[in-house]
């Protein structure tokens, strides 16, 4: 709508509209979008813009459950906000790496780069974060067989995610809180967790 925008204005769009698509599935205009942010924040030399548009190329890639792909592009990312010393980027650039670790199941370097995110959010302030950083510490600890991590981890991030009206937060706690009971010998417990996500 606005040929004469500069780059960067243009950069800027693209990455919403890139992230927005993303967000709804539509993979390919989503990786169009990002791959045209991406030459246009290395044209303006923004390593904002570049970081912001690797990290969603990692998520498209990944949500294609092509996690070596996505691996490399979150790896990508979170090494340009680093050098760039982007702070309040880094915290998203640790979470998406952490995410592609766990999907190929590298427990220890994906609960490193949770922690680094859960670390940089809390310093921040930043209560989504916050929260959808303590529910993927607790997948891991339940990949590593630590249950009892995992509880009082999901247990950390319901109310955070409940107060910032998070709405796949709260479920994601809640069936991950359902999976512990159920996997201890709770069944009704683990049945009125599960109801309550189903609820939400």
């Amino acid at each position: 709508a606005a040929p004469a925008a500069s780059a960067w204005e243009r950069a800027e769009a693209q990455l919403g509209a890139a992230f927005l698509a993303a967000l709804q599935g539509d993979a390919e205009p989503a990786t169009v979008l990002a791959e045209e942010a991406l030459e246009l924040g290395r044209a303006c030399g923004d390593p904002g813009c570049i970081a912001r548009a690797l990290f969603t190329l990692s998520f498209v890639a990944g949500s294609r459950e092509d996690h070596k792909r996505a691996e490399e592009l979150a790896a990508e990312a979170l090494a340009v906000a680093q050098e760039a010393q982007l702070d309040s980027w880094l915290p998203f650039a640790h979470n998406r790496l952490g995410i592609e670790h766990y999907e190929r199941g590298a427990w220890d370097s994906a609960h490193q780069h949770f922690a680094e995110a859960l670390a940089g959010w809390r310093a921040q302030q930043h209560q989504w974060g916050v929260g959808t950083a303590l529910a993927n510490l607790a997948q891991c600890a339940r990949a590593q067989g630590d249950d009892e991590r995992a509880a009082a981890l999901y247990r950390e991030s319901l109310p955070v995610a409940h107060r910032q009206g998070d709405k796949w937060g709260v479920i994601e706690s809640l069936t991950g809180l359902a999976g512990v009971a159920a996997a201890h010998g709770q069944p009704g417990l683990a049945a009125r967790l599960f109801a309550a996500a189903e609820a939400v």
